[in-house]
């Protein structure tokens, strides 16, 4: 439990202890009506303190506000029909407790379809990430063999770094975000940058000459080409 967890509940705490204190001292006629508003109270109050609560553990995802904002809306809500009650004391206690059930609900729904969305969004997000980390990696897996070509003759040096560099430029300024679309596309690309890394690697042991790298690099730049193609047709 995090300092922020133990601040709001100790707030809840003291509110409702002392604010009972006051309203049962102040109220001398224990009504049904009296009853039900300070039961929507007390609900009231747990309901902006668990929308704090939920905000303040994800603080970074702007959907997450969404909760204290409901919660303060119901919040508001009730005490505008607590307030109103006092002033217009001919509403039955039947209706009374008809409007503050009904508002209780709306809160109830509009939790609901809030944790729906907040969860969907927390999902994209976390996939967003995972989909820039692994382009991130697929353009240092090319940086990376590109240093390994350090070790070749310079002619040859300046051929391979020359044609990786262009397939690492075309992976840095392609979209990242893959969807079911492009999946055929993007695993084309994976496909690619297997063979071109195998293909560099061999060079390297004298098993491959450097035409297979040049022809991977370019059937590399190809897919990527090809999958950036696809990706813009659904924009």
């Amino acid at each position: 439990m995090n300092k922020t967890t133990k601040r709001l509940l100790l707030i809840f705490a003291i509110i409702l202890v002392f604010g009972s204190a006051a309203v049962f001292l102040i109220v001398k006629d224990k009504t049904p009506q009296f009853w039900i508003s300070y039961v929507a109270g007390v609900i009231a109050l747990a309901a902006v303190t668990f929308g704090g609560l939920i905000t303040s553990k994800d603080t970074n995802q702007p959907s997450s506000y969404v909760f204290s904002t409901i919660s303060s809306i119901y919040a508001v809500a009730v005490a505008l029909v607590i307030i109103f009650f006092c002033v217009n004391l001919k509403l039955s206690v039947g209706w009374y407790a008809a409007i503050h059930l009904i508002l209780f609900a709306a809160y109830l729904v509009g939790i609901i379809t809030g944790h729906s969305g907040h969860s969907y969004i927390t999902e994209q997000g976390a996939e967003t990430r995972r989909q820039v980390i692994k382009a991130r990696m697929d353009v240092e897996r090319v940086v990376s063999l590109g240093a390994s070509a350090d070790d070749l003759p310079d002619d040859k040096r300046i051929i391979v770094k020359q044609a990786l560099f262009e397939v690492e430029e075309k992976l840095r300024y392609s979209d990242p975000m893959q969807n079911p679309e492009t999946a055929e596309q993007a695993h084309a690309v994976e496909t690619a940058l297997d063979a071109l890394e195998q293909s560099v690697d061999d060079l390297l042991s004298g098993q491959a000459d450097l035409s297979v790298v040049q022809q991977q690099a370019k059937l590399a730049i190809r897919k990527i080409d090809a999958y950036n193609r696809a990706k813009k047709l659904l924009k």
